[in-house]
Order: structure tokens, then sequence, then C-alpha cells
């Protein structure tokens, strides 16, 4: 039988993890609202190549490719072909001098990308910022 689609695997997953939440701790459900990221973090990053390759001067140079790949997809989400394609292969293959690095240059390129493009850019991380919270 063929899985469901990402979209479709993760709207499963975060119904259940909250329903696993909710049942053991007894919580609102409103309080607690999952999010599962459809493939790694370095996907978001793809929101905006121009601001993530201007992170380091070096980066110039692979923004090309990375506007390939960018457009090879739907959408940010959707960047992931495998193991040796997958976003942060793509981002460390890519990305010298220096050399991309995950905790050091990630969080620099999302906050210069922002989360309002994130926003934009990717249909899941903005279905879960749109659900209601309670406060």
């Amino acid at each position: 039988m063929a899985q469901p689609a990402v979209p479709a695997r993760l709207q499963m997953l975060e119904a259940a993890l909250q329903a696993d939440v909710v049942q053991h701790c007894g919580c609102d459900p409103a309080r607690f609202i999952p999010h599962g990221q459809p493939h790694a973090f370095e996907t978001l990053l793809f929101s905006d190549v121009a601001s993530l390759a201007a992170v380091e001067s070096g980066w110039a140079a692979g923004a090309p490719a990375l506007l390939q790949t960018r457009a090879g997809a739907a959408t940010p989400e959707d960047i992931n072909d495998g193991h040796e394609t997958k976003p942060s292969a793509r981002l460390e293959g890519l990305l010298r001098n220096p050399s991309y690095r995950k905790l050091r240059h990630g969080p620099i390129a999302a906050e210069r990308i922002g989360l309002a493009r994130i926003e934009a850019e990717c249909p899941h991380v903005a279905s879960w910022l749109a659900r209601p919270r309670v406060l």
C-alpha cells in the first residue's frame, strides 16, 4: 500500500502526537499545538536564497545552484531528494569559504530571512502559525 503524501502523513502524525500528549498530561488540547517539520530545518533556509547566500561573502558562488534547487520544488518544504541531495548536504556542498555549518550559520540565515518570508514560502509552517492559540 502506498504511503500518503507528506502533508497527509504530517497531519496524521501531529494529530496522534497531540492526542497522546493531551491524554498523558490531561491538558487542554488547544494549549498544545504540535508541529512536524516536513524535512530538515535547512529546507526553511531555501525560502530566501539571496539572504542565505549573503550570510558569508564567499557563498555567492553557490547561489545559482541553490536558486536552481529552489526553482525545482513547489515549496522549500518539498526539497528533499535523498541522503546525498538533502538540504543540509546541498548547503554543505555548495556553500564554501567558509563551509556551511548548521549550528553556526543556520540561526543567522533564518534570522536574516525572517519568519514572515519563511511563512510566505512554506505552507506547512504557515498553517501551524495560523492555528488559534490559547494564552
